[in-house]
Parts: structure tokens; C-alpha cells; sequence
């Protein structure tokens, strides 16, 4: 009853909608699910086999989606930590060992093998940083949070769930038995995580909403159970089946606000919040059709885009697969030719809705850019037409966008 009512708990959710895109973070989302599940059993059963293969789904969650590993392993270590506090009887901390071994033996053999086939990477990190070499960018820029009021939380996870779950959540602190402690804990390291913001750590706290909605599905799932079996044993005291009626309308109910939700005309339309307003990212405009179509049949992929809409250069990469590259300052004209041909590129692309008033970044020497950069958006407060570089040329133009190629002879 628990596991399937669950179920129909995230369907009538408002995130259903995220929930059913097929991206790779509700990939991550499923196999950080099954791995928190196996470290359960390995306290369950007391052996640290289960333990061992949530450690390889961790490893395989990393290589889907970082933020995903990055809260599963923190779930795991506070979720370990705790108990290790209040039932030190159990084999904690070698079921712990076991959960990471796959994660450290895995980190070992790539440490060695770049030390001995490839150590210029070591040295280009050293001199270079990680991000300059790897491209993969790290931060905890407090400029980039999106913090969530917390009374928006039970909009967006939906009313049914928060009321169930509220009742689970008070039932499994009634009983307090191993598996109500394990998700009341997986729960609350998220939802504290939502507000890591406070502290300085870069937090999108919308996004993890779809993860806490996971443990929160498990404790409605009890909630409904529990309701459910009181009405059913009160059954003598109505002439009609109420347990059943009770059933049957959540079920329906449930899958009606579902339905809604995913024949929503909103449910394709995508935006990105910025300090300039909210900007569409997806899908594409009919002039973002006309530059896709443009890169598919004259985008030479030896080349490298820049874009000043990183998602859409994105889009462009996923239906063309025309390389891509967040080298923004190609675009002013900032960057160096011998940088630009390092990085092979080739392309420059330039949203002209991305638009500002004001003053732009202040730069290092405490003049004030024309241009602004927020959220993968680069924004400026004039003609974009006047910021292309002496080194670039138009080669294609509609009334959003401009492309120009780059020229380095």
C-alpha cells in the first residue's frame, strides 16, 4: 500500500512535470534513490554487501549528474553519522568504508593512471587551475543562489503530498523504528541543504525540491497507509466501504492533478530568472529554428561556438553538434587570439533580446563593463552589432540573433 500510494504522491506533485523529463539529473535522481536504498539494507541486514554495491550506483550517479553525487554522498555521511550517535551497536562505520570503497578505489586507479599516461594534466591544473583545464567549473558564488521562500515549498510539492506526508512524518517519529528514522533523516539533509544559501554555499533551491520530494513520497506513502487502516478499522461504524472510497479518490485525484499537469501548454516553456527578469530558454523561437538550421547545414564542427545564451548554444549542440565553448569574453572582444585559437573557435553568437539599461560589471580597474553576466546569459546595454570583435565578420542575421565567424588572418 506504502510503495504504490507513494508513487501516485509524486504524480500529483507540481513537479511532476520535471519529473518526467528525460535528462540526466532524473537519471542521477533514480539511481541516488536505489543507492540510498542498498545503504539502508546494510544496516538492515547488518552486512556490508548492499553497502558496497550503493557505492558503485554513487560512482555511477557522479559520472551522470555532480550536484546529484555530490548530495547523495552527503545524505549518506550525515545519515551515517547520526546513527553512529543514537544505535552504535550497528556495524556503521564499515558499511560506510564499504559504501565509499568503490568511490576511493575508482579515484586511486584514475589518480595513477593520469600521474602515468597523462602528468602534463597535473601540471596544466597546478598552473593553470581546474577549471581553465578541465572545463568544468566549480563555485560557491553567493551571486548565483535562487533561494525559495519556504512557504512556496508545499505549492510546488503539491498539497496532497504535504498533507500525507505531514502525517507520516508524524506517525514514523511516533514509532521511530530504523527505516522512519533513515528517510526522516534523508529528508531533513535536504530540505537544510535548500537553505545552504544562508551560509554562502550556491543553492537553486527550486531544483532540489524534486529531490526532497523523494523521501517525502515515502512518508506520505505511510501517511496514507496509516489513514487508510484507521478507517478500515472503524469500517462497523459506516454503512458504506469508506476505506475503499477513500482509496479510490485519492488514486483518482492524484492522477487527475497529474494529467493536468503534463497537458499543461506551460509544461514545454522554460525560463531563466535572472536579475534582469525572467527570459524564455526553451524551447526555441522561430529565429532560434533559423540559426539551428543555419549551423546544421554551415556550422563546420572542426569549430568551437561561443554564444551569449549559453542555453540555447546548448540546444544547438545537442541537434547539430556544433562544439561549444563558455569563453564568453571572445565576445567584447577580451580574449586573447592566441586563447581563441587555443580553443579552436570559430563561431560567435549574439542574442540581441539579452539586453540591459545601467552600468555594466565593474571590471578590475573599476570601470564599468558593457556588459553583464548573469545566470549563462551574457546582457548588453547597447547594439550588440557595435561590441563584435575586429576579428569576427556577420554571416547570418534575423531579427533575434547574429552570427559571425571568426577570422584570425
Amino acid at each position: 500500500m506504502a510503495g504504490v500510494t507513494a508513487g501516485f504522491m509524486i504524480i500529483s506533485s507540481n513537479l511532476f512535470n520535471r519529473a518526467i523529463l528525460t535528462i540526466p539529473e532524473n537519471l542521477a535522481l533514480i539511481l541516488m534513490t536505489l543507492s540510498l536504498y542498498f545503504y539502508y539494507l546494510s544496516f538492515k541486514n547488518q552486512d556490508y554487501k548492499p553497502a558496497i554495491l550503493g557505492g558503485f550506483l554513487l560512482l555511477l550517479v557522479a559520472f551522470t549528474h555532480e550536484a546529484a553525487s555530490f548530495l547523495l554522498l552527503v545524505t549518506a555521511t550525515v545519515i551515517t553519522f547520526i546513527l553512529l550517535i543514537f544505535r552504535p551497536k550497528l556495524n556503521i562505520l564499515v558499511n560506510y568504508g564499504a559504501f565509499l570503497s568503490i568511490g576511493i578505489i575508482s579515484l586511486i586507479f584514475l589518480g595513477v593512471s593520469i600521474f602515468v599516461f597523462r602528468p602534463e594534466l597535473i601540471t596544466s591544473i597546478l598552473h593553470s587551475g581546474f577549471t581553465q583545464t578541465t572545463g568544468l567549473l566549480v563555485t560557491l558564488s553567493p551571486n548565483e543562489n535562487r533561494p525559495l521562500n519556504i512557504l512556496a515549498y508545499p505549492y510546488y510539492l503539491g498539497i496532497i503530498l504535504s498533507i500525507f506526508s505531514l502525517v507520516g512524518l508524524i506517525w514514523a517519529l511516533k514509532v521511530r523504528r530504523m527505516k522512519d528514522v533513515y528517510v526522516i533523516l534523508w529528508f531533513l539533509v535536504l530540505v537544510i541543504t535548500s537553505f545552504a544559501y544562508i551560509i554562502g554555499i550556491n543553492v537553486i533551491s527550486y531544483r532540489l525540491l524534486i529531490y526532497i520530494a523523494i523521501p517525502l513520497a515515502i512518508l506520505a506513502g505511510l501517511g496514507v497507509s496509516k489513514t487508510y487502516n484507521l478507517i478500515k478499522n472503524r469500517q462497523q461504524d459506516f454503512r458504506w466501504n469508506f476505506s475503499l472510497i477513500f482509496i479510490i479518490v485519492l488514486f483518482s485525484l492524484s492522477t487527475a492533478l497529474g494529467y493536468i499537469t503534463v497537458t499543461s501548454p506551460h509544461i514545454a516553456i522554460f525560463g531563466d530568472e535572472t536579475k534582469y527578469g525572467t527570459f524564455t530558454i526553451s524551447p526555441p523561437t522561430p529565429a532560434g529554428q533559423e540559426v539551428i538550421d543555419w549551423f546544421q547545414q554551415n556550422g563546420d564542427k572542426s569549430k568551437v561556438l561561443v554564444s551569449s545564451n549559453e542555453f540555447f548554444a546548448m540546444y544547438i549542440l545537442a541537434i547539430t553538434g556544433q562544439p561549444i565553448s563558455y569563453q564568453e569574453s571572445a565576445l567584447v572582444g577580451e580574449s586573447s587570439i592566441k586563447s581563441m585559437k587555443n580553443a579552436n573557435i570559430g563561431y560567435l553568437l549574439y542574442d540581441k533580446n539579452l539586453t540591459f539599461s545601467g552600468e555594466g560589471d565593474k571590471e578590475a580597474n573599476g570601470q564599468y563593463a558593457n556588459f553583464s553576466y548573469d545566470l549563462g546569459l551574457l546582457f548588453f546595454n547597447q547594439d550588440p552589432h557595435n561590441l563584435i570583435p575586429s576579428y569576427a565578420h556577420i554571416v547570418y542575421e534575423n531579427d533575434q540573433y547574429i552570427i559571425c565567424e571568426v577570422k584570425y588572418d
